[in-house]
């Protein structure tokens, strides 16, 4: 339902020339003829098959699944550890930006919901052309990643994608704080941080 209602909005107030690119796990048959022509269907166990092997490696682990290191197995789910939940993002926007015919690539969460129309001008004027990334920085916790822009001709996008993927491939993830895509990616803006090209639109 909440990704029905972004790709509804989507298309009604953003700008014709901006296609959309949605990544699935499993849809109903046919689906997809019940939305726009412009939005392209990507199944993601065919894009992205380190995502498959990173949750098959940790099916049976519940400390992957959103229960804390060192907790009762049983115990209090937190999204803080949900790493195979998360990592589905993480692989999305590594796959999506690394593959993209276009200069600039935006990432939507797919509870996003588009209230108004969105014009061509703003949109670029968010990135500018000498930076890599825009993303919604808070000041007390890691940034809101459900927006976040992307400059897919930067110098900085294979190594930020591959660092990014790598704690998921070589399992470093477990040895960080919080498992969670928005504490990953400001960890990686801590490892860029003497670089230029980092742009924050606080919240």
């Amino acid at each position: 339902q909440y990704g029905k209602k972004m790709i509804q909005t989507f298309d009604k107030h953003w700008p014709r020339s901006i296609k959309l690119k949605i990544y699935y796990e499993w849809l109903p048959y046919d689906y997809q003829k019940n939305f726009s022509d412009r939005i392209e269907w990507i199944d993601i166990n065919s894009a992205c098959p380190h995502l498959k092997e990173f949750k098959q490696r940790h099916i049976s682990n519940p400390n992957a699944h959103g229960i804390k290191p060192g907790t009762d197995p049983n115990g209090k789910y937190s999204y803080l550890w949900d790493s195979v939940k998360f990592a589905h993002k993480s692989f999305c926007v590594s796959h999506s930006t690394l593959n993209a015919s276009t200069d600039i690539l935006i990432w939507l969460d797919a509870d996003v919901v588009t209230h108004s129309t969105v014009s061509k001008e703003v949109i670029e004027g968010l990135l500018p052309q000498d930076h890599f990334c825009t993303y919604l920085g808070r000041q007390r916790i890691y940034p809101e990643c459900g927006f976040v822009m992307y400059n897919c001709q930067s110098k900085f996008l294979k190594s930020f994608m591959t660092m990014w993927t790598d704690l998921y491939n070589e399992g470093t993830i477990f040895d960080l704080a919080e498992w969670h895509d928005s504490f990953l990616f400001q960890h990686l803006l801590n490892d860029f941080k003497d670089a230029e090209g980092f742009r924050s639109a606080s919240i």
